[in-house]
């Protein structure tokens, strides 16, 4: 019953727009606070690299191999603390 209310009270804020949800990787809010592509290309390029790898191998296993083998690292936005806005790479 209380999860209901809580998912609920969610579809309710996301009906009004009021949803604030964290942008998936590749995406940043504009200032009409919408989501638009990341303006950065070393970021555009990580998340290209990484469908294109899925569609010729049709596995996530196999993305991250290649992204290991390779040495990629994949970037990851901060969102609390003093780095909020930063972006950090990662291994995937």
């Amino acid at each position: 019953m209380l999860r209901a209310r809580l998912i609920g009270g969610l579809l309710n804020k996301a009906r009004r727009g009021e949803l604030w949800v964290r942008p998936p990787t590749g995406y940043v809010y504009d200032e009409s606070h919408k989501f638009v592509f990341e303006p950065d290309e070393q970021i555009q390029g990580a998340v290209r690299l990484l469908f294109e790898t899925f569609h010729r191998t049709g596995s996530a296993g196999q993305v991250v191999k290649h992204f290991t083998k390779h040495s990629i690292l994949w970037p990851r936005r901060l969102f609390e603390g003093k780095k909020d806005g930063k972006v950090i790479y990662r291994e995937l």
